[in-house]
């Protein structure tokens, strides 16, 4: 009980007489007192393993770690636990694996890179035509030609049919250079094929697109798809002569070009 006294009677000596601890000692001790300190110390105590547990040193845990740990564990330190477990480092190691390359992931990767490719060749191209088509609106257009060069690329593609004698012509391909000193805009192509006369037949095809509009000093190479048929029993397949007339929108002769090929195979 707080403030009881404690009294200690001393055994008297055998010769009677009361030496100096003979003498009665009355001793008062205050329960509360005792458990006020008790308290204290534990709460140092605690802080104190705590501190270590909340900034550990490298060296290992050890029985001293461990009963900080728990000491931690029992007043909320949970989290301080897991981070002497789990090392700071540890997220760091795993961002930084490497990642595994496999065979379906490569593949992946290379059809994502041309792809890419693709689109970047795509829009280069059309870049390169907006950048034709700007350039040629910069410049007065010629309506007068007299340094305009066509040319057929190489042979018509053609199939010959042997055994009924006659043969037709699928694509020409041509050459167009622009001499002059400004922008030509020609519209259309006239087919014409030896042995046929202009007034019987006459083949008109319109030109492709970058054909349309050519800014001076440039060069084009094309090709468009035609049906012409032609008959052994009218020209000689084996050396025919195709002319190829490019007009303009007034219908005016923009260039010309001849060539004799062998287009019986």
């Amino acid at each position: 009980m707080p403030g009881q006294k404690f009294q200690f009677n001393p055994v008297e000596s055998a010769s009677g007489s009361q030496g100096v601890l003979d003498k009665k000692v009355s001793v008062s001790i205050s329960l509360k007192s005792v458990v006020f300190v008790l308290v204290i110390v534990a709460l140092l105590a605690g802080s104190f393993l705590a501190g270590r547990y909340v900034f550990p040193s490298t060296a290992p845990l050890g029985k001293t770690g461990i009963f900080a740990a728990i000491i931690a564990n029992n007043f909320g330190g949970s989290d301080s636990i897991e981070a002497e477990v789990v090392p700071e480092n540890a997220k760091e190691s795993v961002e930084a694996a490497p990642v595994e390359v496999t065979e379906e992931s490569a593949e992946t990767t290379e059809a994502v890179v041309e792809e890419v490719a693709a689109e970047e060749v795509a829009e280069g191209a059309t870049d390169e035509i907006a950048a034709e088509s700007t350039e040629a609106a910069s410049e007065a257009v010629v309506t007068t030609y007299s340094n305009v060069k066509l040319d057929f690329t190489r042979t018509p593609v053609f199939k010959w049919n042997e055994e009924q004698g006659f043969g037709t012509i699928r694509t020409i391909y041509y050459t167009l250079v622009n001499g002059e000193a400004g922008t030509i805009k020609p519209t259309e192509f006239k087919i014409f094929i030896e042995g046929y006369p202009p007034t019987e037949r006459t083949l008109i095809v319109e030109v492709p697109h970058n054909t349309a509009e050519v800014a001076a000093g440039k060069t084009i190479q094309n090709a468009f798809d035609k049906i012409v048929a032609y008959s052994s029993s009218v020209t000689d397949p084996a050396n025919i002569k195709v002319t190829l007339e490019l007009y303009d929108e007034n219908s005016k002769l923009v260039a010309k070009a001849e060539k004799e090929f062998n287009l019986k195979g």
